[in-house]
């Protein structure tokens, strides 16, 4: 569906509605299937999910308004807050009349629609991403201190990319998910949905995992059904570090990729920041130069290059690759530095 079709289509509710619940979105047939067609309501738990989304992400686009007028308008147009519940247009407007001196009338007819087209595109731009194709990033920091910044590098250059990012609890799998979300959020596309990381109840590393970005899932399972549950979903296995530090956690990242094997999941290693991943590297370098282009052969040797913006360069042009997305455009060190 164009734009255009959500823009009316989200007009529509709130003149009509009134009210923005889960249970008002979920009889908004014109606006959801605007939004992702007739087969995604199909289904009365998917229309659920669906209609929960949708509200959860027209009250995050709606407080990531940076002028304040246009932000009231947006909540008084889609009645977002208690204090325009059921209350008619006219009602809404007499409200801000009298609540804010900065208001008059002619900003909300000047702006109305220019807040309604912002939400509707970035809604719509919001779920072509929460469809996009999931990566899972399994590894371990062989080293902390040399990895961190690599692992930050490697968040804010994934936000390029038309992905989701899907992590474990690790320190790495927090560090890269996080530094992704900000640079999303620096750069005015993120979505909660964009980030997940999924962590053990009984997890004894629990890393410093709970900051106001992405989701974080809890999951009251053994270590493999775990990793089987991030796998699932998974288009692509992104790995970085890893081994068997001799805990209880053995060497995960070697399960982790022998079940992405098992599922047919295409695996990156990011071989410069040792461990699991370079000896995936190094295994599978003779097939990589017999099957992939020459292009991303070149690619694929440079996964090990000592400088790391080289490396996480390569690895994106390798993930593009999989999963059949455009290139990104070239980031400089300077860049992602500032994305992150």
């Amino acid at each position: 569906m164009t734009n255009s079709a959500l823009e009316s289509a989200l007009g529509s509710f709130g003149r009509r509605v009134r009210r923005l619940t889960p249970d008002t979105m979920l009889v908004a047939d014109e606006l959801l299937i605007a939004l992702a067609g007739p087969e995604a309501i199909h289904q009365p738990t998917d229309r659920a999910h669906l209609a929960e989304w949708v509200v959860e992400q027209l009250h995050h686009l709606i407080a990531g308004l940076s002028d304040d007028i246009d932000r009231r308008i947006a909540e008084a147009v889609l009645a977002t807050r208690p204090e325009f519940y059921g209350k008619g247009i006219g009602q809404a407007r007499a409200y801000l009349r009298s609540h804010h001196e900065s208001y008059v009338d002619s900003a909300y007819k000047r702006r109305r629609s220019v807040v309604i087209a912002q939400l509707a595109a970035s809604l719509d731009k919001a779920y072509q991403l929460k469809c996009a194709p999931r990566v899972f990033l399994s590894g371990r920091y062989t080293s902390e201190d040399t990895g961190r910044p690599i692992a930050d590098a490697l968040g804010a250059a994934l936000a390029t990319l038309p992905i989701t990012l899907i992590c474990g609890g690790s320190r790495v799998g927090a560090h890269t998910a996080y530094a992704m979300a900000r640079a999303l959020r620096a750069d005015g596309t993120y979505s909660p949905d964009r980030t997940t990381l999924y962590v053990r109840t009984e997890s004894t590393r629990i890393a410093p995992i709970y900051q106001p970005l992405g989701h974080v899932i809890h999951v009251d399972t053994c270590r493999t059904e775990t990793r089987r549950t991030m796998l699932r979903n998974a288009q692509l296995c992104l790995v970085f570090g890893g081994g068997d530090f001799g805990d209880a956690d053995g060497n995960g990242t070697a399960e982790e990729t022998d079940l992405a094997r098992e599922r047919g999941i295409p695996i990156v290693p990011l071989a410069t920041t040792g461990g699991v991943a370079q000896q995936l590297w190094l295994d599978h370098r003779a097939d990589a130069h017999r099957h992939l282009p020459r292009p991303r052969v070149v690619d694929y040797d440079d996964l090990d290059h000592r400088d790391p913006a080289v490396a996480i360069t390569a690895a994106l042009h390798l993930v593009t690759h999989h999963l059949a997305l455009p290139l990104p455009l070239p980031l400089s060190v300077r860049e992602l530095h500032a994305r992150r």
